[in-house]
């Protein structure tokens, strides 16, 4: 054996495996993100949250102004009843051969109608609550009460960072490797002692950019404890 293959050899039994891992810088970003908006127009009659509130999903965030709406939805409601009423009067009278199945299936109908019409009224005054379609922190708030607000406005921003994403840029072989489920470590020093984390890797993207070359991995990891903040910077050892 020659003496540079001798070397060679040497050099790849006493190398730590641990030094075939690839350290590579990654940028924490959150798990979610949404921009919660009205559907319909209106004043934004009243706000629950601020910014910096811990919301749960389905949680009030604010109010736009349905007196109209609620007025609607009880006048149906008082229709429903005296449908509700009839229909059952008729179903007596029509098992005791009174009335005819013909009037008996109309006043049900009228009852199913009535049903129908305040489901919709609801629906509509529903409309008018912005509710939190996920649960996290609100991030912005770029409305105030008494403003008008057009369909699509936004009114609230909600992060979820009860898991975050850790994005690596990597070229083509070292993500040659890596494939999604992958558990792979992640360090953030601004954490100190407690910055070491164990994640998974969640998606590969498999376009590889033209300029840069590079290819996005993104890690999933726990962050219950909301340590883990988006915008931090850390290293992921990858296979």
């Amino acid at each position: 054996m020659s003496s540079l293959r001798l070397l060679v050899a040497i050099l790849v039994l006493v190398v730590p495996l641990s030094l075939a891992a690839a350290i590579t810088d990654a940028l924490v970003k959150p798990f979610r993100e949404v921009s919660v908006s009205t559907a319909v127009p209106g004043v934004l009659e009243s706000l629950q949250v601020r910014e910096g509130a811990r919301v749960n999903s389905g949680q009030t965030l604010g109010q736009l102004e349905s007196s109209s709406e609620r007025i609607e939805v009880e006048r149906l409601a008082k229709i429903l009843e005296k449908r509700r009423f009839d229909d059952e009067g008729t179903e007596r009278l029509y098992a005791e051969d009174v009335v005819s199945e013909d009037e008996a299936i109309e006043v049900r109908i009228e009852r199913e109608i009535a049903e129908m019409q305040l489901r919709r009224a609801e629906a509509e005054l529903a409309r008018r609550t912005l509710r939190a379609p996920l649960s996290g922190f609100i991030v912005a708030l770029d409305a105030e009460a008494g403003e008008w607000i057009e369909p699509g406005d936004v009114v609230f921003e909600i992060v979820d960072i009860d898991q975050v994403f850790a994005e690596v840029l990597v070229t083509p072989e070292e993500a040659r490797n890596v494939k999604v489920g992958t558990q792979v470590e992640v360090n953030f020093p601004l954490l100190g002692t407690a910055g070491s984390r164990s994640g998974r890797v969640d998606f590969i993207d498999p376009r590889v950019d033209a300029s840069s070359g590079l290819m996005t991995i993104r890690v999933l990891l726990a962050n219950p404890d909301h340590a883990i903040r988006p915008g931090y910077r850390g290293t992921v050892d990858l296979p």
